[in-house]
């Protein structure tokens, strides 16, 4: 797994990967179900969702990844077979079944390819690259899923890519310096007109009992029921993580251990490059389902500090260690560590529509400027089979997941670990037809900010205005994958005060895709 193969900083890390790796491999002679993660792409969580919906028994829908086993898999789509027809074992492979699959025994494997090949054109940016205003993507990948016995699963992947972006994209890519969802870019032609960039991710899964589970993996969470998560998404870089679940009749307790990072480097050591200042995070997440129709749940996290005032590492604290939700309270006044607080909740208003919200906060803080609210609406087969629609609206101090203390920001890898914007408003429409296995989608969301920018060597406050409409038609060509033959069309406006000329891009798209992953670039 990538994460075994991280420097280790200091003893406390050590010592919680040992405890980790010791504990699942005693429990692996114990197990006796195959709790495989269900893939976060937005196809995959559409359709556990609209499946959870028409069942009455109590699904917890608000953190993923999902489990396989705790989903109604024999209602959803993409689980069951359609009209397609098949006349060969090829097509079979193509359309309906995984690239390889190996079942003997208790051993079940399962392998796909992951790509996202395509290519197109922006008609309005001038992207001062050697190919002019073309646009290509060029992503290759697997993805190795296994299940041993009843309750063990084991799963692995990467992705690499290389990629003429639209100008936006890239100017987000150079201020920050890493991709959106991804991790760093990094020089691909003398020019540096490509951006190359590679992901991986990994998970051992352990159900001992039928209301415990334990995961160790290399990946990311989100939590919520909206298109956008502000307590914490699946928006930004993998990260290594311990996990355990615990779910009893209407109550599911989970709680994350995880390692994020900055990208600032370590005074150079004995190796070539040095590694990046690491930081401990945590999180707890309760949620209460007093019906099959509503889930209210619990969130708390601790951003912990690691360095002391010489930015020397330090060891944590023995409260970081606790796995129980409220022991993180006592750093409400810390200046040290992070720690935040946030309720999510989910409402089904019939088995079509279900309505959802967030809050989070800096517990003790100024709510006007570390508070975050989400407020949203989701219908499936409004009116016509197959038809979505959804809004949602999002609204985001301008210190939410910000810290006085060095290094305990609510950040990974310089992205945001809820919403990728602050100091700012939005507002989402999503819609959605599928007939057979062809579909088409719409997406527009509209951003209002106040940020800070450099103009003339000058700090200075710029209202934001961004209009995006996203339009999407193609063909459905596997289930397992969500794989997509797809041509795209996309219209941004991103309008700044003080800037002579509004930022517009209209690109068309042309392409072949799998959709494993949830991918965010309209902020």
């Amino acid at each position: 797994m990538p994460w075994m193969f991280v420097r280790i900083d200091n003893i406390d890390e050590m010592k919680l990967k040992l405890i980790a790796v010791l504990f699942l491999v005693v429990q692996a002679f114990n197990c006796f179900a195959q709790p495989s993660a269900y893939p976060t792409g937005f196809g995959f969580t559409r359709s556990a969702r609209e499946a959870a919906l028409k069942t009455d028994a109590p699904v917890f829908l608000s953190m993923q990844p999902y489990m396989r086993n705790d989903l109604p898999l024999s209602k959803m789509e993409g689980e069951l077979k359609d009209s397609v027809k098949i006349y060969h074992d090829v097509a079979a492979i193509a359309l309906r079944k995984h690239i390889f699959e190996y079942n003997e025994g208790d051993v079940h494997i399962r392998m796909n390819f992951l790509y996202n090949i395509g290519g197109g054109k922006d008609f309005t940016d001038t992207l001062n690259y050697p190919r002019s205003n073309r646009i290509i993507s060029n992503t290759r990948g697997l993805w190795i899923q296994a299940d041993f016995g009843e309750k063990v699963s084991v799963e692995t992947g990467f992705y690499e890519s290389q990629e003429y972006m639209p100008k936006y994209l890239k100017n987000y890519v150079d201020s920050l310096g890493v991709i959106p969802g991804f991790g760093r870019d990094k020089d691909f032609t003398i020019i540096r007109d490509v951006v190359d960039y590679s992901s991986s991710f990994s998970r051992i899964t352990i159900q001992p009992r039928d209301a415990i589970r334990f995961h160790m993996g290399y990946g990311k969470h989100k939590i919520g029921n909206g298109y956008r998560s502000l307590l914490w998404s699946d928006g930004m870089y993998n990260y290594p993580y311990v996990q355990f679940d615990v779910t009893k009749g209407k109550v599911k307790y989970s709680h994350v251990w995880n390692v994020m990072q900055s990208l600032e480097r370590l005074p150079l050591g004995d190796t070539p490059e040095s590694t990046f200042r690491r930081k401990a995070g945590s999180f707890s997440y309760l949620s209460w389902k007093p019906s099959s129709k509503v889930e209210l749940s619990l969130f708390e996290s601790v951003i912990w500090n690691r360095y002391d005032a010489s930015k020397m590492p330090q060891s944590l604290p023995v409260s970081f260690y606790s796995p129980l939700i409220g022991t993180g309270f006592p750093q409400v006044n810390s200046t040290r560590n992070n720690f935040n607080i946030g309720i999510d909740a989910n409402v089904r208003l019939s088995k079509g529509i279900e309505v959802y919200g967030q809050a989070y906060a800096d517990a003790l803080g100024d709510y006007k400027k570390n508070g975050a609210l989400q407020l949203g609406i989701q219908s499936y087969n409004l009116g016509v089979k197959n038809f979505d629609l959804g809004f949602e609206y999002n609204r985001v101090q301008s210190d939410v997941y910000s810290f006085s203390a060095l290094y305990t920001d609510a950040t990974h890898m310089n992205q945001t670990v809820g919403h990728p914007l602050n100091n700012m408003y939005e507002y989402v429409m999503r819609t959605r037809y599928r007939y057979g296995r062809y579909f088409a989608r719409v997406k527009w969301n509209y951003i209002v900010q106040d940020r800070l920018e450099e103009r003339n060597d000058e700090p200075t406050w710029i209202n934001r205005n961004l209009k995006q409409w996203d339009v999407e038609v193609g063909y459905w060509i596997n289930p397992k994958t969500n794989s997509e033959f797809i041509i795209s069309y996309s219209d941004r406006i991103d309008d700044k005060s003080n800037d002579l000329v509004k930022q517009h891009a209209t690109i068309l798209m042309l392409g072949i895709r799998t959709g494993l992953h949830a991918v965010y670039r309209d902020f």
